[in-house]
């Protein structure tokens, strides 16, 4: 069904293709945890963070290699992975879906897979104008989730409002996103190569007293994690995802309770540096957010941006 879609985006009049994406699925659970049922169409393989144990880089290539091979047998282009959280609590229920809590293993075995993902080792033609070791082939990675998930308060999950904040232990909050940083291939010394993961997904907690503006709101929400850290610092021009629900749900920070709106909420991930709202919200909402940051709100307080503006948000 995916190969059908794909051939019928390559045959209308744009040649539009038609990407689509999945969780991690070549485990025994899916991401959140969930088994995943019989799915015979796929290797099995332990979970993450037992193969991590073998502390083996290679393992991982391996894995990446035949992961992607499968995933573009049945038409799938893009992995909503690898999780790459480093785990700073061990009560944290996404924990066997991680690899480590170690930061430089964490690192080289996030790097070693997206890099087996992304790579195609195919010869090319040169008339396919392709990039160096991109191909066919390849599946893009959506690195989740920054700048890491595995700190919440207690443990808790970052879904619930009880484990909305990001408490990141022993003050560990740099040294956590910079070991993110190195696994997802976003430092300069990745640009613009396989191993730097094509898209990323940030977490939905509050990383909380973290902005030194003092604003207390969920990473897809925060300019200062998403635009400053990510974009402005690393120079990361691949593409931001949101994480699921965050438009009407896990919304943290700017929640219905405070007056904010779901119209409001996918104008603030725009302006914060977000490419693709993860999950669904109907086209009515999206234009409202767009006329919203077009025309301004004096509710909440935002100045006239213009159609050239939002234009360019969406380009």
């Amino acid at each position: 069904g995916n190969n059908r879609l794909q051939k019928g985006g390559e045959t209308v009049e744009w040649g539009l293709p038609a990407v689509r994406s999945t969780d991690p699925r070549h485990t025994g659970v899916i991401d959140a945890g969930y088994f995943d049922g019989e799915d015979t169409t796929i290797s099995r393989w332990p979970n993450q963070i037992a193969m991590t144990a073998t502390y083996d880089p290679a393992v991982f290539t391996r894995f990446g290699e035949i992961v992607s091979a499968e995933y573009r047998a049945i038409g799938i282009q893009m992995m909503l992975g690898p999780q790459m959280d480093m785990i700073t609590e061990p009560r944290w229920g996404r924990a066997g879906s991680s690899f480590t809590e170690d930061l430089v293993l964490n690192a080289d075995v996030a790097g070693a897979f997206i890099e087996a993902m992304q790579t195609d080792t195919a010869e090319k033609p040169s008339l396919y104008g392709l990039d160096e070791d991109w191909g066919a082939g390849s599946v893009a990675t959506m690195a989740k989730h920054w700048p890491s998930g595995g700190n919440g308060e207690a443990g808790l999950a970052g879904h619930p409002d009880d484990g909305k904040f990001g408490v990141y232990p022993g003050n560990s909050f740099e040294s956590v996103m910079d070991a993110f940083a190195n696994g997802a291939g976003f430092k300069p010394v990745y640009k613009d190569t396989t191993r730097q993961s094509a898209s990323v997904m940030p977490y939905y907690t509050i990383p909380f007293d973290q902005d030194p503006s003092g604003k207390n709101v969920g990473n897809n929400f925060s300019s200062y994690i998403v635009q400053q850290r990510l974009r402005d610092d690393l120079d990361y021009d691949g593409m931001v995802c949101t994480d699921w629900g965050i438009q009407s749900r896990m919304y943290w920070g700017v929640e219905d309770g405070k007056g904010y709106t779901t119209a409001y909420r996918i104008l603030c991930g725009m302006l914060a540096g977000i490419d693709q709202q993860g999950g669904y919200s109907p086209l009515s909402v999206m234009k409202e957010a767009y006329d919203m940051g077009v025309n301004g709100s004096t509710e909440f307080g935002i100045d006239p941006l213009g159609e050239d503006y939002m234009h360019a948000l969406l380009d």
